[in-house]
């Protein structure tokens, strides 16, 4: 087994441990799941790409941003990451938590560490790049 194959492992293993994956999960995609602090706190803890998106139903924006996301989830570069969806109108704990002032930011952590921020973006390219930041 190689070197990369081993740092896979040390990351998926505990992942899948600590958060529970379900098994109806589709393979290599990334987890996408209402915000959950204990949850977040555990992905936190565990070292894993960490993307959040803050979104509105009524928000144009966020509408935009979630094919995106999607589709990002569901690339294997991406595969060990966990996306959470915070709603911008009723988890106020969240966002104080996490300080966002605007629905459709996107915020990604590379464990307990912020490594990028955005708003309002839509354009598939920065989000990916946005995202990546996290790997």
């Amino acid at each position: 087994m190689g070197r990369g194959s081993l740092r896979f492992f040390a990351r998926a293993v505990p992942l899948m441990v600590a958060l529970s994956i379900s098994a109806g999960q589709t393979a290599g995609a990334a987890e996408i799941m209402p915000f959950d602090g204990k949850k977040f706190a555990e992905a936190q803890k565990s070292g894993v790409t960490i993307i959040v998106g803050a979104h509105a139903d009524w928000c144009p924006t966020c509408k935009k941003q979630e094919p995106v996301i999607e589709n990002l989830s569901k690339d294997g570069k991406f595969a060990t990451a966990i996306v959470f969806k915070v709603n911008f109108d009723t988890d106020k704990e969240a966002l104080k938590l996490l300080k966002i002032s605007y629905q459709s930011t996107l915020i990604v952590f590379k464990g307990n560490k912020e490594a990028g921020r955005s708003v309002g973006e839509t354009d598939p390219g920065k989000i990916r790049a946005l995202f990546e930041k996290g790997i």
